[in-house]
């Protein structure tokens, strides 16, 4: 079994962030507007680190983006774990 120190978790999510916010940066400007959900995948995923860590968030993201095709859905999704209840759409300013 894998045993992480905090420290070390908090370098690999610290590195997680830099790639977002790299690709947010060099990636994005060069690709169309065509987002299905609010906040778009990248913001959810910094989101996402932020509240529930890098463990929870990392399982989140991946969640996100199977979710994110042609077929998915779309609107507002926060990042929020499976058992907390769904927000409505008033609830925004997250």
């Amino acid at each position: 079994m894998l045993k992480f120190h905090k420290r070390e978790l908090a370098f690999r999510g610290f590195n997680l962030v830099l790639i977002d916010l790299d690709l947010k940066r060099e990636i994005s400007p060069l690709l169309p507007k065509s987002c299905r959900y609010v906040p778009t995948c990248s913001e959810y995923s910094m989101q996402a680190f932020e509240k529930h860590g890098i463990v929870r968030g990392t399982g989140l993201t991946a969640w996100r983006l199977c979710r994110c095709n042609p077929l998915g859905g779309s609107g507002f999704d926060p990042p929020r774990w499976f058992d907390e209840p769904r927000p409505s759409e008033d609830d925004q300013d997250i």
